[in-house]
């Protein structure tokens, strides 16, 4: 009887697992499953293995855009002009590169964005132990000027050349504006490459190597005062260069400001290259109406400058305007983003909602103006530190400018020698220049009090 069962046994195996002549299974694809289970999990990890090299090193040839560092755009909520807002897809740690060749890449719809709007968004840019740091400094200025609030304006606090300060508050303001990737965006944003993207020190510095420069840092705070100023564009004394010279604004929200909230920022895309821009200058009495070798003395600066003022377009220009008002856009902006605009983009700042105007809401920003190390420094009468405390400085470029590092390299890498006397200037050169500018102030203040009674 066990004979028997064992010979059905095997007449069974032999339709189940089928057999050569000599006896020897026939390999079938249910008999190779664990092999093939094997085979396509070494496949999927060596497909794993080389994307990540992909993204890891994005500056190979023909990498799809999907892989850059920049991952596709976020759209914004119900508003209707279908903002977006680009995220950097990075690690969250501390970034500070000074000659590195990390070829940081933006996707040619970024470009495109910026070419034609004159402005993008970011988020994620600065890493979030870097961000902490640089809202607590701006925390901190903020409860000193709790007790100096002056009538009238429109910030709560404004601390122009941040950089140069003492302690963890400089140097909070110092990583972001000089190291990491936001000067980087900025250089590449305004097209500007170094050649055979070689390191710059302060042995081989050329006249032919393209560079950026910090030109302005400014931290600004906003209140619940109902004045803001109207649309604009910079004057010297936030953008301290001929007008030949275009440059790059990154605006950075240290706060949540939302639309529906305001406190914010409204610019108009593409305004830069509006046909009415001769107009709006006019109207505004804009730096490109300023004579070549710039006005000689405070009459002169006050009496024959043209126009309403900066902030009085409004008034000045009511059709211009409302072309801008039409065409504004206003982000809903998360802690962190970054407003990347170009030196000519119209702007303004945007009130509180009324519903807040009651509250003590505070809402800070951190703006970083650069240009390129070519642009020169405008000459004439004005409120320049580096002119101030040498009028010879006047007329040169930023890369020439005496004295110590009024306006630091950022790109393509800061420069050691200018790192190690930021201090000193601030302590020396800076301090004595700003002695000239309280007695400048005095001089203007008659005339800005009899603009003001116009007004």
């Amino acid at each position: 009887m066990r004979r028997i069962q064992e010979e059905d046994e095997e007449e069974k195996n032999k339709y189940e697992y089928p057999q050569h002549s000599d006896g020897e299974q026939i390999s079938t694809p249910i008999t190779r499953l664990p092999e093939l289970f094997l085979f396509l999990s070494t496949l999927l990890l060596v497909l794993a293995i080389w994307n990540w090299v992909r993204v890891e090193y994005h500056g190979m040839p023909d990498v799809s855009e999907s892989l850059f560092r920049f991952t596709k755009e976020m759209i914004l909520g119900d508003l209707d002009t279908g903002l977006k807002i680009y995220v950097f897809d990075r690690e969250q740690k501390s970034t500070k590169d000074t000659c590195s060749n990390d070829d940081l890449l933006l996707t040619s719809e970024i470009i495109d964005a910026y070419r034609q709007d004159g402005v993008v968004a970011m988020r994620n840019v600065i890493s979030q132990d870097v961000l902490e740091t640089l809202v607590a400094a701006g925390d901190k200025l903020v409860r000193t000027n709790n007790d100096q609030r002056r009538g009238n304006t429109q910030f709560h606090s404004v601390r122009v050349g941040a950089i140069f300060m003492e302690g963890e508050v400089g140097e909070a303001f110092r990583n972001v504006a000089l190291e990491g990737y936001v000067p980087k965006i900025a250089a590449k944003l305004n097209q500007i490459e170094v050649e055979e993207h070689e390191c710059v020190d302060d042995k081989n510095r050329s006249e032919d190597v393209f560079n950026l420069r910090l030109l302005r840092d400014v931290f600004l705070a906003k209140d619940n005062g109902e004045y803001v100023c109207g649309w604009h564009v910079d004057d010297y004394g936030f953008w301290p260069a001929d007008t030949e010279y275009s440059g790059v604004n990154a605006w950075i929200t240290l706060d949540d400001i939302s639309v529906d909230m305001g406190g914010g920022f409204a610019v108009s895309p593409g305004s830069h290259n509006a046909d009415w821009n001769e107009d709006a200058f006019h109207a505004t009495g804009a730096t490109p109406t300023f004579p070549k070798e710039g006005f000689q003395n405070v009459s002169d600066f006050f009496e024959n400058r043209v126009g309403e003022g900066t902030c009085n377009l409004k008034r000045s220009a009511p059709h211009i305007n409302e072309i801008l008002e039409a065409n504004k856009r206003i982000y809903d902006l998360k802690k962190g983003d970054i407003i990347f605009m170009t030196r000519w983009l119209w702007h303004r700042t945007i009130p509180f909602h009324k519903s807040l105007m009651k509250s003590n809401l505070i809402f800070k920003r951190y703006s970083i103006r650069y240009s390129q190390g070519k642009a020169t420094v405008p000459k004439g009468y004005g409120t320049e530190l580096s002119v101030l405390w040498d009028s010879a400085n006047a007329g040169e470029c930023l890369n020439d400018v005496h004295g110590g590092p009024w306006y630091p390299q950022v790109f393509p890498n800061t420069l050691k020698q200018e790192q190690e006397s930021l201090m000193e200037l601030s302590r020396k050169h800076m301090k004595d220049a700003q002695l000239i500018l309280r007695e400048r102030r005095k001089e203007m203040k008659p005339y800005l009090a009899k603009l003001g009674k116009k007004i």
